[in-house]
């Protein structure tokens, strides 16, 4: 698990976040679609570092946040390829270093929130 304050570019920082590595896993279940982003794969993996792997059949790939939102508990937010892949769609499938369009998991709404502040200053 990766761990620090989140510093853009211009200098402004984020509160600490945590990010989930290829060797550890923060618990996701009941985590569940809360929306969705429009980022580069290249991006993603810039600020968030490798994507864990995920199923294997439905999603090739994903990436599991947790952050602690002023006033609230903790959260998990996940980002994933959902039914896009060549596993899931054979030929039509994309590659996951092609896709524009990510899900995002979270167990409430305000992950949305969150993830879009997170990488407002970037797009």
């Amino acid at each position: 698990m990766r761990q620090g304050i989140f510093t853009y570019k211009d200098g402004t920082k984020k509160e600490d976040i945590l990010f989930a590595s290829k060797d550890t896993h923060t618990g996701t279940g009941g985590t569940h679609g809360q929306g969705d982003i429009v980022m580069e794969y290249e991006k993603l993996v810039e600020v968030l570092g490798e994507p864990l792997h995920s199923d294997g059949y439905k999603s090739q790939c994903e990436w599991v946040i947790e952050f602690k939102p002023k006033n609230s508990p903790n959260q998990i937010a996940t980002i994933y390829d959902w039914k896009l892949g060549k596993q899931y769609l054979g030929e039509e499938g994309e590659d996951k270093e092609n896709i524009m369009y990510w899900n995002v998991g979270g167990y409430n709404n305000i992950v949305i929130k969150y993830l879009t502040s997170l990488f407002m200053p970037m797009n």
